[in-house]
């Protein structure tokens, strides 16, 4: 049986990430990614229901926190414009995403439905990521100017 020791330490703090500005949400990214594979590794044992809840919640933090952060362009059009995903796989995606009513964000329904690995999905995140703080280091230095 597992001890607490895959509850506890940085990979998993309830108050570790803050969740406003673009290094928060950065950090919200790593540690859903981080969770998440760590959720997929703990499957394979049964998890305690308690830690479960914990995870669970956990995770629904992330998802609202990376839900709001603006991007110049969405993940469905990176993807496409790498070549990733067709318009017709999007389009079943998204839809797929509006009748669950896990919360799950895109990048999780696109890995659920194997229409992306989890390297391509973390490449155009790290583009998003990326032209996002671009933007909003250009949209600063516009505004001090």
């Amino acid at each position: 049986m597992c001890g607490p020791s895959f509850v506890e330490g940085p990979l998993f703090s309830m108050d570790r990430v803050k969740l406003a500005g673009h290094g928060g949400i950065m950090e919200a990214a790593v540690e859903f990614s981080r969770l998440k594979s760590l959720i997929t590794l703990q499957g394979e044992e049964e998890l305690p229901y308690s830690v479960e809840q914990r995870y669970q919640q956990r995770l629904a933090t992330l998802r609202t926190a990376l839900r709001s952060e603006q991007h110049a362009y969405s993940l469905g059009a990176i993807l496409i414009s790498i070549g990733a995903l067709s318009d017709p796989q999007l389009n079943r995606a998204l839809s797929a995403q509006r009748k669950a009513e896990s919360g799950k964000l895109l990048g999780e329904i696109l890995l659920d439905m194997s229409l992306v690995s989890s390297s391509t999905l973390d490449h155009a995140l790290s583009i998003q990521r990326s032209s996002a703080h671009r933007t909003s280091r250009t949209s600063e230095s516009a505004t001090h100017s």
